[in-house]
């Protein structure tokens, strides 16, 4: 694999919350690192509750708030050891918010789990299971343990599991 510095991840706050998103970049392009062997590039969007909601039902068909969405970017012609467009990730400030209030966490680190659990959607992972999930929270464990941060053995998402929906 690529050594994580070969990742670029493009940062957005489009809600004016000033809350710094450099720990769930971190956590991002550890996520490449492990994941993608030539460089790619992710825009992570820190969005209001209301926008990921129209984005969510838009592309998903689905009117229901929702925490995160991951975007996979078209594939592009060209040398494959060239800089590519992996993706976007969308958080949602206003769900990032009350799941930190709920799990008793700062914000930026709620935004840093959910953009972890997005950027493993764009490089293959999958939820629609239980072994599926638990392998994907074995990986963001495994990933979050190697940026110095606590496991986190029973993280998901806690709309999804009030809503009764996977994560």
């Amino acid at each position: 694999m690529e050594p994580p510095s070969t990742h670029r991840i493009e940062v957005l706050d489009t809600t004016a919350s000033g809350v710094s998103l450099g720990l769930a970049a971190e956590l991002v392009r550890a996520a490449l690192g492990r994941h993608c062997t030539t460089p790619r590039v992710v825009e992570l969007v820190l969005a209001s509750g209301e926008k990921v909601r129209e984005l969510n039902r838009r592309f998903r068909a689905l009117d229901s708030d929702t925490d995160v969405l991951s975007f996979p970017a078209a594939p592009l012609p060209g040398p494959p050891s060239t800089e590519r467009a992996l993706g976007e990730i969308v958080v949602s400030w206003d769900m990032a918010q009350r799941q930190a209030a709920l799990r008793g966490v700062e914000p930026e680190l709620e935004i840093a789990w959910l953009a972890l659990h997005g950027a493993l959607h764009l490089v293959g992972f999958d939820d629609d299971s239980e072994a599926d999930r638990a392998a994907m929270l074995a990986e963001m464990n495994s990933i979050a343990q190697d940026q110095g941060l606590d496991p986190q053995q029973d993280w998901s998402s806690i709309y999804a599991e009030s809503q009764g929906v996977e994560s």
